[in-house]
């Protein structure tokens, strides 16, 4: 399954993205996530994997009180009609490690 969508909440400027990617790297999908320049508060993302398991990350990442230690957290999402290439995200699965984040981050997801 391909699937993109739109996250509301507090989701820029408390690694949100980085904990996204590393939440879905530790279940065996590929991902990718983008800061929304006109609304601090959207996130666009992309998941590739298997049907049941994208949709209970999906439901994971909305019921979490916190996604991690800064306060991460989603209010709600907007399925998308058209998939968005994990090329064209700023954080992937595949290049979340060679990002210079701060360290100081707990993640719960």
């Amino acid at each position: 399954m391909k699937q993109s969508f739109c996250v509301y909440g507090k989701v820029q400027a408390v690694m949100f993205r980085r904990t996204f990617c590393l939440g879905a790297k530790k279940r065996g999908f590929d991902a990718g996530a983008t800061n929304s320049r006109e609304d601090r508060d959207k996130v666009t993302c992309s998941l590739v994997g298997d049907r049941e398991h994208v949709e209970r990350f999906l439901e994971e990442l909305q019921v979490s009180s916190e996604l991690n230690s800064w306060g991460a957290k989603v209010e709600s999402i907007q399925l998308l009609d058209k998939f968005v290439s994990l090329e064209r995200h700023e954080v992937t699965t595949e290049n979340v490690e060679d990002k210079p984040w701060s360290t100081d981050v707990e993640f719960y997801i």
